[in-house]
């Protein structure tokens, strides 16, 4: 494991100390930056930087152990001319690692790399520090590495600039990424793929003259140079934290309500006083609008908000009599479960029994993983197209027989797209019947292939007629397609669903809510190679699926880790053993996430099966 030298600042935990100064002590006690989520992210940037280090060739390559990579630098920069990638500076208790620097004699330019998309095809020589928020970020990440160069190394004449990928760029060879990670990329392919923009000026208004503009309002006032200071000195365990301040960065920030090794409280309940029900459901996490409204007025847990006049108790907005739960009604019973009032187990509007009554046997539960990359994968790519590369199917027979069906791409040179097409197409029984899917991203995943391969001919057309009949359904099904999340968003609710819609939270409240599908599922289910548990109770709670399922070497936590770590199994600098550990957290996730849909799904019919009369069903204990 490389040293992460956690004494230290660097721009990670500067990022996160500018939007909160908590942020530093909780940063740090966490090891955010060292997750393996995040390890994932870092090989991408390392491919973005591989592209940098083809167009300014001939570089010495930074050991990943901070420590050896700051003696390297150092002595690299010894000499009248050196191109360093990946290199670490340090200067007592701050240090960063530095992309690409090239020093020609005295003067030295740092190219620091970044994945928005640049979308001016037109030179830019300038910088604007108020064009956005986002980018003032970014200047900021530049200005702390040349304050600290400065403080280095005097007597350097240092140019920064920021370079994006172009929203211009179009791969002119096949494999492109391959060939980058692989180091056979020439010049020519690549030299056009990043903007590259001077911060100079910017970075000088910032290092000069800047108060606190932009951050946190504990660093108003303040000049660049005492915000670092007075960060690096946060380090150390013996001084005064930064006073607690409520704004709106806390909507997002994940420790809010996450416990901290320090105080064994999230950071609210940690500096907020007063004897609360419920100290973890906080005004922020309501569904619906007006939440900063609430905590401008100093009601800062769910259970300060007033409820809507006349409505005490379920019964006052369960005989409303709308088609659907509607986002104000869901916040009403957040509300309520804040005070502790009676919420019935299960809610199932009747709509929704309507139209699972409609759907056609065999049922597919589908999900697709798809990744983007600055470094394109086909000819005539461009940056941050998306790539399907997994995909995994559970289908549900009229007889209650379930199958499973899945790819994932493990070919290292080749575009995936034309197995992801034909494996998916040749699933038995996938022209017929109804989908599932828990958003619109599939279909329109699809419709995304069609129009690919639609432009083209030969087998390519062949393709597309295949995606068109998958699409259609062999009979034009109407409404073949399903979107769970819309279903789940509309007409269900149960009483533990009260942190978000989203496939993993429906997952997890769905399985504790049903004694039915713990008695189901007591034993997990069996996938190829790999066995799934959903049911393991923990001091009397049931665990999270998704974590329960996790592999120990290489845990794929959401999404976006899982498209960071195929782009990252999709190199050469991966090895072998750790590609198939990968490949198989990949096969585990992906599966989860199909099985989760028929999970809720066979919930659903387990309570229409048992409700004989008409109109809305409500369960309670």
């Amino acid at each position: 494991m490389p040293d992460t030298m956690s004494q230290n600042l660097n721009s990670f935990l500067i990022r996160q100390a500018s939007s909160c100064p908590l942020k530093l002590q909780y940063s740090r006690d966490y090891s955010d930056g060292n997750s393996t989520g995040n390890n994932y992210k870092i090989k991408t940037k390392i491919m973005m930087r591989r592209v940098l280090g083809i167009i300014y060739q001939g570089g010495k390559e930074a050991a990943d152990d901070h420590r050896n990579a700051i003696h390297q630098t150092k002595n690299w920069l010894k000499a009248e001319q050196v191109t360093i990638y990946g290199g670490v500076i340090a200067w007592k208790n701050y240090h960063a690692r530095l992309p690409v620097l090239v020093k020609d004699g005295q003067r030295v330019t740092l190219l620091q790399i970044h994945g928005k998309m640049w979308k001016s095809h037109k030179p830019v020589t300038d910088f604007k520090l108020t064009r956005n928020k986002k980018l003032t970020v970014y200047v900021r990440e530049a200005a702390y590495k040349k304050w600290l160069i400065r403080n280095i190394y005097p007597e350097l004449d240092l140019s920064i600039r920021l370079c994006f990928p172009s929203s211009d760029f179009k791969s002119g060879t096949d494999n492109l990424y391959a060939k980058v990670a692989k180091g056979e990329a020439t010049p020519g392919d690549v030299d056009s793929l990043y903007t590259e923009v001077n911060v100079d000026k910017a970075i000088d208004s910032i290092i000069n003259a800047d108060q606190g503009l932009n951050l946190h309002p504990f660093f108003h006032m303040m000049s660049f140079e005492d915000q670092l200071d007075w960060m690096g000195r946060q380090l150390r365990s013996d001084t005064q934290p930064a006073p607690f301040q409520i704004t709106n960065t806390c909507k997002v920030c994940r420790y809010r309500t996450n416990i901290s090794k320090s105080s064994g409280k999230g950071c609210w309940e940690t500096h907020l006083n007063g004897t609360y029900k419920h100290p973890e459901q906080h005004v922020f996490d309501l569904i619906g609008h007006g939440n900063s409204h609430e905590a401008e007025r100093d009601r800062y847990f769910q259970e300060e908000v007033p409820l809507p006049a006349g409505i005490t108790k379920f019964s006052d907005i369960s005989v409303l009599g709308n088609q659907s739960i509607t986002i104000q009604q869901r916040r009403i019973l957040q509300l309520l479960s804040a005070r502790g009032k009676l919420l019935p187990l299960k809610w199932m509007k009747e709509k929704l029994r309507e139209i699972l009554k409609h759907v056609k046997y065999p049922l597919h539960f589908i999900d697709f993983e798809a990744a983007t990359s600055a470094i394109p994968m086909q000819v005539s790519g461009r940056p941050y197209e998306p790539v399907y590369f997994q995909f995994s199917c559970h289908t549900l027979h009229e007889n209650g027989e379930l199958t499973h069906y899945e790819w994932l791409d493990t070919d290292l040179y080749h575009y995936p797209h034309d197995q992801f097409v034909d494996k998916l197409t040749s699933i038995p029984g996938i022209m017929k019947g109804t989908i599932f899917q828990y958003s619109p991203f599939e279909k329109q995943a699809l419709n995304t292939l069609f129009r690919e391969y639609s432009r083209s001919s030969g087998k390519d057309i062949r393709a597309a007629m295949k995606l068109q009949s998958l699409i259609k359904g062999a009979d034009n099904t109407p409404n073949r397609f399903v979107d769970m999340n819309k279903l789940v968003r509309d007409f269900y609710f149960n009483r533990f669903l009260n942190q978000g819609l989203g496939l993993k939270q429906v997952l997890m409240s769905t399985l504790q809510s049903s004694t039915y599908l713990q008695k189901r599922y007591t034993d997990g289910i069996q996938f190829g190679d790999f066995h799934l548990n959903l049911i393991e109770s923990q001091d009397g709670h049931l665990s999270d699926p998704y974590i329960l399922n996790q592999t120990q070497n290489e845990p794929i936590e959401d999404g976006s880790s899982a498209m960071h770590a195929w782009l990252y199994a999709k190199t050469e600098y991966c090895d072998d053993l750790r590609r198939k550990d990968i490949q198989d957290a990949l096969r585990v996730y992906c599966s989860l996430d199909s099985l989760a849909l028929v999970i809720i799904f066979q919930e659903w019919m387990h309570l229409i099966s048992n409700c004989e009369s008409d109109g809305d069903i409500i369960e309670w204990d």
